[in-house]
C-alpha cells in the first residue's frame, strides 16, 4: 500500500464502514446437494442403464453450466460489522412466514462472492 491508501471494508448487511481498527466478522455459507445413501441391489446391476445415461447427458448438455453446478454446491462470503453478526446469530435463516416454501430469502445488500 502506498501512503494512506487502505482497502475499506463494508458489513454486507447493512452497508456500514468497518473500520480499519474494529472487529468485523466473516461469514462464509457453504450450500451443497445432500444425499440420501443409495441401495443397489441384484436388479439394479443387472439392468442397462444406457437408455437413462443418455437421457441425463441430453439434459445436461442442454442446460446452463452455472444451474448445474449450483445444483450441487454453492458457497458464499460476506463480512459483517459486530451489530449485523449479532443479529446473523439470533436468526441465520429469516423467516418465510407468509411467504411459504419456495420463496426467496431476504437478500443482503452485497452480491454473493464465490470462493
Amino acid at each position: 500500500m502506498r501512503g494512506d491508501t487502505m482497502i475499506k471494508t463494508f458489513c454486507d448487511a447493512c452497508g456500514r464502514e468497518i473500520k480499519h481498527d474494529t472487529i468485523h466478522y466473516e461469514l462464509k455459507i457453504e450450500v451443497k446437494a445432500a444425499y440420501n445413501t443409495l441401495e443397489i441391489n441384484l436388479a439394479d446391476l443387472l439392468k442397462d442403464h444406457t437408455e437413462e445415461i443418455e437421457a441425463l447427458i441430453n439434459e445436461m448438455e442442454h442446460a446452463d453450466p452455472r444451474t448445474l453446478q449450483d445444483d450441487v454446491y454453492k458457497t458464499f462470503h460476506f463480512h459483517l460489522c459486530r451489530a449485523c453478526q449479532r443479529s446473523y446469530l439470533k436468526t441465520p435463516l429469516p423467516s418465510r412466514k407468509p411467504a411459504g416454501p419456495g420463496a426467496p430469502f431476504r437478500r443482503m445488500r452485497s452480491p454473493e462472492f464465490d470462493d
